[in-house]
């Protein structure tokens, strides 16, 4: 039996250390991301913003039309 608590708990550190590790590599891709996008100067953002286009309106209920 302590053999095999000792096995779980190594599964679950092992996994804990791959969270970590996987954690820092999003948190590196976000900063990578804010620094190529320019995340944080007002003029880029609305000029990304201006680039996107608007939603499509879709109806709320089936007797209303779908908006082009």
């Amino acid at each position: 039996m302590n053999e095999y608590i000792q096995a779980i708990y190594e599964i679950a550190v092992s996994n804990n250390k791959f969270l970590i590790a996987t954690e820092q590599r999003l948190i590196n891709i976000e900063a990578k991301l804010d620094v190529l996008l320019g995340v944080g100067t007002p003029d880029s953002v609305k000029e990304m913003k201006s680039r996107v286009p608007a939603p499509k309106k879709y109806p709320q209920s089936a007797e209303e039309p779908v908006a082009e």
